[in-house]
């Protein structure tokens, strides 16, 4: 926790070129962080690779969020296809994490199917483990190959329910103008303002 700012919490990340992964996500842990971010595609790994079965195993048994951006990011697709999402769900049944961007515009099915497919809807309230991320989804103008438009919103939020969708986690690099435009889609969607509330968290 970043304090005098008690909202604000810090990830680490893994550097998958060192072969010592267990100790950096015990250190990452130790450090007092949340979670982790990683990135497929800018990290260049696979994420069924024996080095990223590594960090789940961890991250697993230390109760650490993950969050991985999703969506195409000019790299070999094999290593991030977002339907093998699926996978790291099966193996490590206690791991949470999130989808940031839901896939993109190329991907959000597949985001969505991996989302549903590992929920609980046995429970009065459905609820999983993965959990769909919305940052960089709101503009045509910058990184229209992650836009979401308010229809694929509002299809996320009837199929997962707004417990699996939040805003704000992903990177900070948009702009005042971007966030603003975030934020004001959000609270457009013909939906409760609890609901807005808890997406906004």
């Amino acid at each position: 926790q970043i304090a005098p700012y008690h909202n604000l919490y810090g990830f680490g990340t893994v550097d998958f070129e060192k072969d010592d992964i267990h100790d950096q996500v015990s250190r990452i842990h130790d450090l007092g962080f949340k979670g982790i971010k990683l990135h497929p595609a800018y990290q260049q790994f696979n994420i069924l690779s024996p080095k990223a079965h590594e960090v789940y195993e961890q991250a697993q048994e230390l109760g650490l969020f993950l969050t991985f951006h999703t969506g195409i990011h000019w790299h070999r697709i094999k290593d991030y296809d977002v339907s093998l999402f699926d996978e790291i769900c099966w193996h490590y049944p206690e791991l949470k994490f999130s989808m940031e961007h839901v896939g993109g515009y190329h991907y959000f099915p597949e985001a969505l199917a991996v989302i549903v497919n590992n929920m609980n809807f046995e429970d009065t309230i459905p609820k999983g483990n993965v959990y769909g991320g919305l940052t960089s989804v709101f503009t045509l103008h910058q990184n229209r190959f992650w836009y979401l438009n308010e229809e694929r919103l509002h299809e996320l939020i009837a199929q997962a329910g707004v417990g699996q969708v939040f805003f704000g986690l992903d990177f900070p690099y948009n702009l005042e103008k971007e966030t603003k435009m975030a934020l004001e889609t959000i609270r457009n969607l013909d939906i409760s303002e609890a609901d807005k509330a808890l997406i906004l968290g």
